[in-house]
């Protein structure tokens, strides 16, 4: 009831970008990711405290084989795609900062 409430409110407020941005109050997007992260600490928690560690375990490490395997199994790039070669003058640390830097100047 609680996910498909926050299913619900996320869906609005994301088609309500697309329409007028001056109806989304500052920091519901905060607010809302807040909450996702609130809900998802507590699911796994549930989860850690249910089933016992070796399961935990067994889970984690099967999980981590099947995506190793997929991703050496998928290369570099996906089948439909030509490999694009890199155009990017600065590092990724400085892309990183500049986003953060923007969404900060974007929610003041």
């Amino acid at each position: 009831m609680l996910a498909r409430t926050i299913h619900k409110y996320c869906c609005a407020l994301a088609s309500s970008f697309t329409h007028n941005e001056s109806l989304i109050p500052q920091g519901t997007l905060s607010i809302a990711f807040a909450l996702l992260k609130a809900l998802a600490v507590m699911f796994g928690m549930a989860i850690a405290n249910w089933l016992p560690e070796f399961y935990i375990s067994l889970i984690v490490g099967i999980l981590f084989a099947v995506f190793g395997i997929h991703a050496l199994r998928a290369g570099g790039a996906d089948e439909g795609e030509a490999a694009v070669a890199e155009k990017s003058s600065h590092s990724v640390f400085l892309t990183t900062f500049l986003l953060i830097a923007a969404c900060v100047a974007y929610s003041v």
